[in-house]
This record gives C-alpha cells, structure tokens and sequence, in this order.
C-alpha cells in the first residue's frame, strides 16, 4: 500500500512530534513543509531527522504537491483560511487546536467539511486518554446517577512561557491562556457533559495584551451546572 503523502503548515514545536509518529508509523511520509522563517524550518529538520520540500506558503505548497493530508501547526489566526484551502485541495486534514477564532469561521468552515467530503479532525488528544475515556464511561452509563456540577481547572506557567512569542499577539493567537491550552478544557466538558447554553466570565490580562486567567461558570441544556478556571500565571502545571 502506498504510503500517505502529508504535508505539514508550519514548523514550530508543536509539528515536530507529530511528523515524528508520522514517519515513523510506516504508514505515512511528511512529504512538504509550508513554513516561511528558515530558522524554523532548521530545527524542524533538526528534530525529526526528515527532510521535505519547502515553501514560502501553503497555498504554493498545495499546487505544487499532490498531498493525501495536511497537518496545520501555525498560530490560530490563520487555522481558518490554511484549513478551508487544504479542504478545497482534497486534502484531508489535522489542525491544532483550537479551530478557528470565532464562530462565524467555524459555522464557514464546518460548511466546507460538509460540501468537500474531506476528513478534518482537531487535535484534542484528551478523547484518547484513559482517565477521560473513563469519566465519559462513568457519565454515559449512568453509574454516576444524574450530573448536577462539573468542575475543571488548568494550572500552567502560560504567561513566562509565551512572553515575547505569537502566543501573546491577539493578531496571530486570537486570545490569549483560555484560547490556548483553555480549549482543551472546553472541549473536555462539552464531551462530557453535553451543549452548553448559558456562560458568565471574569478575565484577567496581567498586564499583557491577551488573557492569562480566567474563570467561567456556565449552565449545561441538561441543566446541570459548570465552572472552568484557567490560571496562566502559576509556577506549576496541574489539571
């Protein structure tokens, strides 16, 4: 069988694991590379030991490669255009989180999944770890009878550690800690808990451009009853 030609858009840290377990799953060769900053594209070589062809843009990397997938790495501001582009190519494809930025871009390009027929799955490895697999189980089931409160939090050094990167360019990463790593959690408690109908929210900045701690409390359709804080500025990573 014919391994899967995949090309990445962006090469930062984030793309280096996973064309690593792309290659190395014989099943699939990272192909391309989309990345306009050659440093960039020197570590990515660097850390994967692979070596794709490069390109300025993704747009050019689309007609010059014929590619099954498309793994999409950058800053969130571009998820959208990046996706739908790839979508429209044929292009199945993997986007970091989160999606897109706002929920017109979202209904856009759920539209495009729908009218191209590609596979397009977001990054949201938590559905595959046991611990969540096993509250989904527990809540599914019925074992814990009916759910009246869940409550989440992250704890993560989010505000040194993205000091003077794209993280805290609202231009580029659309939000700040909430945005970011927050996603993931979001993304956790409607899995688990169902469509969410109302919200109320407190954030604080830090004195930098984007959020870094935010609390949230919200109301499922079921009627059951949420709270989510994301704290940014902890010197600790705990969830």
């Amino acid at each position: 069988m014919d391994k899967l030609r995949f090309g990445v858009i962006g090469a930062g840290g984030i793309t280096h694991g996973h064309a690593q377990r792309l290659a190395q799953s014989g099943e699939a060769e990272v192909v391309a590379v989309a990345e306009p900053s050659a440093g960039s594209v020197e570590n990515f070589r660097r850390a994967t030991g692979l070596n794709p062809a490069v390109y300025p843009d993704h747009r050019v990397m689309l007609g010059a490669e014929k590619l099954d997938c498309v793994l999409i790495g950058s800053p969130h501001t571009l998820h959208f255009e990046q996706a739908r582009d790839c979508l429209e190519a044929g292009a199945n494809v993997l986007c970091e989180k989160p999606m897109v930025c706002n929920t017109r871009d979202a209904r856009a390009l759920q539209d495009v999944v729908a009218r191209t027929g590609r596979v397009f799955m977001i990054s949201y490895q938590r559905h595959t770890e046991s611990r969540y697999l096993w509250l989904k189980e527990q809540i599914d089931s019925g074992a814990l009878g009916r759910i009246t409160y869940i409550a989440a939090m992250s704890c993560q050094e989010w505000l040194w550690g993205t000091r003077g990167s794209w993280r805290q360019d609202p231009s580029l990463s659309g939000g700040g800690q909430l945005n970011d790593t927050g996603s993931h959690f979001v993304d956790v408690l409607i899995w688990l808990g169902g469509p969410v109908e109302e919200v109320i929210a407190l954030q604080d900045f830090r004195g930098t451009a984007v959020d870094i701690n935010s609390t949230i409390s919200f109301r499922y359709a079921s009627g059951a009853l949420g709270s989510f804080t994301v704290i940014g500025d902890t010197h600790a990573w705990w969830e």
